[in-house]
């Protein structure tokens, strides 16, 4: 998650006096990546009574479930332009935030497959020695620490880029100008000495495909997952177009009903490997099924996903780009993602194949918004499992 609500609010003042965006609806056209059996689906109306639950909290929400059953539902909510009056659709898609460094992490892993790198090499084996001289510790980094967080390398998310994300409303950013907020700075701590969530991890590791493919981040991600996999509604923003027309507009929420449109501020993860996925529900649980199933990776590189992993806390683990955690329906795999008015989760049950994503064009920090879109995600997997 890399919200900065504070920020976002003290704005408010200033959005709230400017005109909502007049988008041509048709721009929010789209179809699915896949067929779509909801209609049939023996669930049917447990899921949509749980969505129901949701509807007065968050602009829109979109999901889909795969239940234990082997059967996939795809459900949807509420606006993706309130002010156009434009409704959800099962093929809208939204900025995932941090699951798109699940993404990454597959990434790197395909490239592990074919010859090109290693996850154990040291980091400045890829990175230019101008980046790593100004980077604590850099070289002693390996590529697994940053896939794993135990790098120790320093979160550019601080109080200088907060700073000029309250001064610069569209800022965009280059994976470079993101590492400058770190340079010369001391690191958390040392590699491998502990766990430690830092986007910079992911920036070094877009910068690491690139230099191995010499490819752009996002023509790279294409090759290897959304073109394999036909996820039409998948594709990494770019400088060039940071948010396509026809994402979900993000929403920010202000309390009793009322949101904020803050397209502005999600402005920031274009191709740098910490964030910049645009996808739906329905490409994501295609997507962390390849993973499980080994379509995507072969069974080697799945493995160390699981097996290089470092204790968060009691009963979860971070691996290779995986979140991981024991639950009352057993052990999962996955991540969520937020930027500031979007939010999604996605998991899956690999010993069950139960599997769950959820994406919002919302994010709140109130607590009981945001306790019911917990309660609403554990209701959708206690459905899967029934």
């Amino acid at each position: 998650m890399k919200r900065i609500t504070l920020i976002i609010s003290i704005l408010l003042l200033t959005l709230s006096c400017e005109k909502d965006p007049v988008v041509p609806i048709e721009v929010y056209n789209c179809n699915l990546s896949f067929s779509d059996n909801s209609i049939s689906h023996p669930k049917k109306a447990q899921f949509e009574n749980a969505l129901n639950d949701l509807k007065q909290y968050v602009p829109g929400v979109q999901v889909a479930v795969r239940s234990k059953d082997g059967n996939i539902w795809i459900g949807n909510q509420g606006t993706i332009d309130i002010p156009n009056r434009v409704e959800m659709k099962s093929c809208s898609h939204f900025l995932v935030g941090s699951i798109s460094k699940m993404f990454t992490s597959v990434l790197i892993m395909k490239l592990q497959e074919q010859g090109l790198l290693s996850i154990d090499d040291p980091i400045k084996n890829w990175i230019e020695p101008q980046l790593i001289n100004k980077i604590e510790n850099a070289d002693q980094v390996t590529i697994k620490n940053l896939l794993m967080h135990t790098s120790g390398v320093k979160d550019y998310i601080g109080t200088k880029f907060q700073i000029d994300r309250l001064n610069n409303s569209k800022l965009l950013l280059t994976p470079r100008q993101k590492l400058e907020y770190i340079f010369n700075k001391n690191a958390d701590f040392l590699p491998n000495e502990k766990y430690g969530y830092s986007n910079s991890n992911y920036v070094l590791l877009g910068l690491i495909i690139e230099k191995a493919e010499d490819l752009p981040l996002d023509r790279v991600e294409k090759l290897y997952i959304s073109n394999v996999l036909g996820l039409e509604n998948t594709q990494m923003e770019t400088p060039n177009n940071p948010i396509p027309l026809g994402t979900a507009r993000p929403y920010l929420d202000l309390g009793n009903g009322q949101f904020q449109d803050v397209m502005d501020f999600a402005l920031s993860d274009a191709a740098t490997g910490d964030g910049g996925i645009i996808s739906n529900a329905q490409d994501l649980l295609f997507f962390i099924e390849s993973i499980v199933n080994q379509t995507l990776i072969n069974a080697s590189s799945y493995q160390m996903m699981l097996d290089n992993r470092v204790e968060i806390k009691t009963g979860k683990w971070y691996g290779l780009g995986l979140e991981q955690e024991t639950k009352e329906n057993g052990f999962r795999i996955g991540h969520s993602g937020g930027t500031e008015g979007y939010t999604s989760f996605l998991m899956n049950y690999p010993d069950s194949n139960v599997s769950v994503a959820v994406c919002l064009n919302g994010s709140s920090d109130n607590e009981e918004v945001l306790n019911k879109i917990s309660d609403f995600i554990k209701e959708l997997q206690q459905i899967a499992f029934e």
